[in-house]
Parts: structure tokens; sequence; C-alpha cells
């Protein structure tokens, strides 16, 4: 296996600062300058509320910036619901099947279709729905984790009426690589070259720190070519640094509620939550061989975990073990994954459509950090209990559930 020049870099960032989940950025940057690349459009996206979702859903929660958790009444989330959708009508993005521009969202394609369909089937069929995830770079810890668990339910969305529309940072080669490693086709994925739908939905990017004026230039060329052997001569070593920068901020929970907490969770396990890996499964990173929660193989050294003989809950270093596997693949494909390395610290979001009722939002997540996808990341699918069914939402893999019951998973 072949790793990039950017390997110490990223082993740097991915091993010691996501898996240890701890770097004292502070005291690098010293003094930092808020961004003056902030987003010009669509500045009343409220940043106050993370996610909404419409008593359509059964319930509506909003999430202050302080962490707190209201639980409130209403209609529907109709304040943003236009704003979200013109946006998402409004944007092009790139098809990597086709190779051509399209919408994030044809609101008139439905439509259409709508006039077509059989009064009787509008009756029986549940009613059309469109899943749009907006993921930050294809291949990081967030958008593969998610997209695996997407995958899982797949059968289930299509069967709820529910169209699944993902769209990451990436080229076509990323999507591709992305679609082979999850599993997700090709069909479902689009891809925002450019992060311009993520800018104009204003989500996140972490503190949105610039780089310090003081740093020469020759330092930051230095950074963008020999240690993350930034290729991309359209992307300034300056852009390449920040992104590190407030990537490397967030990974140490500056600016990223629930990212230290949800790295410790895959150390510390759960058992609140399913089990991860299937028995006898293999994780291989190099000289490092994982089978299950059981055998571990580090070059010559073998030994079983302490937690071998536990099941029935997520268990220690099992989430920890997933992520690597993804960290192993996007790290020997680094430069393939990653086109745009100044686009690493664009964050994501969820939102969930009802096309029949003039596309209202049905549930809307913004992502404030790493490994944070979801409100409730021990069952991060959990928004869809009321499209499919309960227990494939809260356990996609049908793995042994401490609170579900054997054999109830399918």
């Amino acid at each position: 296996m072949v790793f990039p020049r950017c390997l110490p870099a990223s082993i740097l960032i991915g091993s010691i600062v996501v898996m240890a989940g701890f770097l004292p950025t502070y005291a690098f940057v010293g003094p930092l300058q808020k961004s003056s690349r902030e987003s010009l459009a669509f500045n009343d996206f409220s940043q106050k509320n993370e996610w909404t979702c419409s008593n359509q859903m059964s319930f509506q929660r909003n999430r202050k910036a302080e962490g707190k958790i209201v639980t409130q009444v209403r209609a529907h989330a109709s304040t943003t619901t236009p704003d979200v959708v013109s946006v998402l009508s409004s944007t092009n993005v790139l098809d990597p099947k086709t190779g051509r521009s399209t919408k994030a969202l044809d609101t008139s394609a439905w439509k259409n279709n709508l006039l077509l369909l059989p009064r009787l089937s509008l009756i029986t069929r549940p009613s059309k729905k469109i899943l749009v995830v907006v993921m930050s770079q294809l291949g990081d810890f967030d958008s593969t984790e998610y997209a695996e668990q997407l995958c899982a339910v797949m059968p289930d969305l299509k069967q709820a009426n529910v169209e699944l529309r993902l769209i990451g940072i990436g080229n076509v080669e990323t999507a591709k690589l992305f679609s082979a490693h999850t599993g997700v086709p090709l069909e479902n994925i689009l891809l925002d070259p450019t992060a311009t739908l993520h800018e104009r939905l204003n989500l996140h990017r972490g503190p949105n720190w610039d780089v310090p004026e003081w740093i020469p230039n020759k330092v930051l060329e230095w950074f963008a070519t020999d240690i993350c052997n930034n290729n991309n001569p359209n992307v300034p070593s300056t852009l390449v640094a920040r992104a590190w920068l407030n990537y490397m901020a967030m990974c140490a929970g500056i600016a990223a509620p629930g990212t230290l907490a949800e790295i410790l969770r895959g150390y510390l396990g759960d058992k609140s939550a399913p089990e991860r890996l299937r028995y006898g499964e293999k994780v291989e990173a190099g000289p490092i061989v994982i089978t299950g929660v059981t055998d571990v193989k580090l070059g010559p050294i073998e030994y079983q975990s302490l937690w071998k003989d536990q099941e029935g809950f997520l268990r220690p270093a099992e989430l920890a073990t997933v992520r690597l596997r993804s960290m192993v693949e996007v790290l020997s494909k680094f430069d393939r994954y990653v086109p745009d390395q100044g686009l690493l610290d664009w964050r994501g979001a969820t939102f969930l459509l009802d096309a029949e009722n003039n596309y209202n939002l049905l549930y809307d997540y913004r992502n404030r950090g790493v490994l944070t996808y979801s409100e409730t990341m021990d069952r991060p699918l959990s928004f869809l209990s009321g499209c499919i069914p309960d227990n494939r939402a809260k356990n996609p893999f049908g793995l042994n559930d401490p609170r579900q019951p054997a054999g109830s998973y399918n």
C-alpha cells in the first residue's frame, strides 16, 4: 500500500487529533481574525438552531447555540422552508455519472410526474419525500460513516418512497471511490466541487479562522506543498493552511460541540447503542489486523481484547475500529479523494422534504463539528423513524441491540 507524501500530516490530524481528540491549537496560532470569506448570501439562515422538525414527524425540537434542547410545538418550519428549497433548487451541482450540471433539487421534475400518476396511487402509496444530505468532503470521517448508515437502509427508503440525494465535496473520481467504499450507488451521489451549495446554505466551518498574517508565505507554501502534498495549482497555499487550521481546531473540540464526546464514545463504547462490527469482520490497516472485537494483530504481536466476550451493545474501541478502516481507505488514496484541500473545513447538513406538500421542510439538521453528523449519534438515523420502520431507523445494520430483542431487526 503506497501512501502519499501528506501521510505525516494526515496521520497527525487523523490519528492524533481525531482519534485522540486533543490538539493545543490555541497555543500555536495565537490571536486570530475572523474570516473575510464569510458568505454574504442567505445570511438569514439562523445559526441558533441546529435542526428543526415539523409536527408531521411527530416532534419538534430546537437546539440552541449553548447546547440546550427545548421542546416546542409548531405546525411547520415555514420560516426556513422557502429559503432551503430556494437555495437547493437554484444551485447547480455536478452529476458524476453523466458529468453534467444539474440542480441540487429539481422541484419541477416531481411536480410534472405527479400529474401523470393515477389518483388511486396517490392514496395508497406513501407520500413522496426527498432526503437531501449535504456532506462535507467525501471520504472524511463524517461522510463515510453517515453514508454507510444510509446505504444500509436504502431498500427501506425506496419502499417508503423516499428519494436519497447525497451531495458532497469532491470531483468525479472522488464520487466513484466513495461509492465503491461505502456502497452508495453513484446515481444517488451529486457533487459540489467548489462548495458553492455549502456557502449558500451558510454551513459551518468551525471557528472560521484566518491564517495569522505574521506567518510567512514561504512557510505556508511549504506546509501546503511538502506536508499536505497540495498538487492543485488553483488552490492557494493560504486556503489550504486555513482549511487545515479550522479542521484541526474542530477536531480539538473548538467551535465543534459534541466532537470530543463522540471521539471518546468510539473508544469507550456505548451501552445504549447497537453493535457496529459483525462477528469475524476484519479491519486491516497495514500491519494492524483487527477481527471484530476479539483478535488484534499488531505486526508480530497478537492478543485478544478484554471485551471479546461482551455482546449486545457498542463495545469499547468497536466504533474507533470502523473509523480506522475509513481513515486507511482515504489516506491510501488521499490525492484522489481530496482534489481541493481548501474545502476540508466545510461541514454538512440534512434536509427531509415533503415533495407532495409544497416541499415542506420536515427535518433540518446542521452539522457543527467532526463526527457530529446527527443529533442522535448513538442512533444517527432516528429522524427517519416516521418514514421507515423504527427498528431499521435505529439499528440500520441489524446487529445486536440493547434496546431491541433478537430477531426484530428485519
